[in-house]
């Protein structure tokens, strides 16, 4: 056998080779900006790997097993290194190639917040528009407890979409499909004591449209009078 010959069959090899691993190709990418996901793979029963993927972060496993179908496990964690308090836990059964209903594992498996709630996730096959409600305390040693309702048909307040308190200094999201197309009214009352309790300093509501993804809304003092408040969107 001369060497030309040679060539081309260690050539055929390496292709050979390169679509093998292709083939096995899983990409699985965290679309948590702030947590961090700690991934189990199972066949049959079986575990095959687990591994962590950091915030807003991704990973490539090779593995030919994943051509066969399997089922992966998200559980999104606070961290570091994929510790902390567990946010969430989901699952998802992954369908063997050839088989109706497959979906290509290389092409991107996402593991994103769930719209109805941020302690709720799941995992899909594509990007979920994420639509969120920022708000921003900007007071150094008060609370802020926040509450947003839908905009009623007649313009007037419609029913509650979230709540929750903000540390002084800090910065919370909501994430909700109802924050996509229509208005809102966020309320915000600041109070003295941890976890929004003790005296409150003043009470504030506005309205807050919003065409797309929501501007940050800001929580602030007034100047002239620190027993007054006002909320700043712009």
């Amino acid at each position: 056998m001369n060497n030309t010959k040679k060539a081309v069959i260690a050539l055929l090899l390496l292709a050979g080779m390169c679509l093998e691993v292709q083939a096995a190709n899983m990409k699985i990418l965290n679309r948590y900006g702030d947590k961090e996901v700690w991934i189990t793979t199972y066949r049959e029963g079986r575990q095959i790997e687990s591994f962590c993927i950091g915030k807003y972060g991704e990973a490539t496993k090779w593995n030919d097993l994943y051509r066969y179908g399997f089922k992966i496990r998200a559980e999104v964690m606070t961290g570091p290194a994929c510790k902390g308090t567990k946010v969430c836990d989901t699952d998802i059964d992954m369908k063997a190639e050839g088989q109706p209903g497959y979906t290509n594992p290389g092409g991107g498996i996402y593991v994103q917040p769930h719209a109805s709630g941020p302690n709720r996730c799941y995992i899909g096959g594509e990007v979920q528009v994420v639509h969120r409600m920022t708000v921003n305390n900007t007071y150094k040693d008060k609370y802020v407890w926040i509450t947003s309702t839908e905009v009623g048909k007649l313009g007037g307040q419609g029913p509650q979409i979230n709540s929750g308190c903000i540390n002084p200094g800090q910065q919370r999201s909501w994430i909700d499909d109802r924050y996509r197309t229509t208005g809102r009214f966020v309320r915000a009352e600041v109070m003295t004591g941890a976890d929004c309790k003790g005296n409150k300093v003043c009470d504030t509501k506005a309205e807050v449209e919003d065409r797309e993804v929501t501007k940050p809304v800001f929580i602030r003092q007034n100047a002239k009078d620190p027993n007054n408040c006002y909320i700043d969107w712009k």
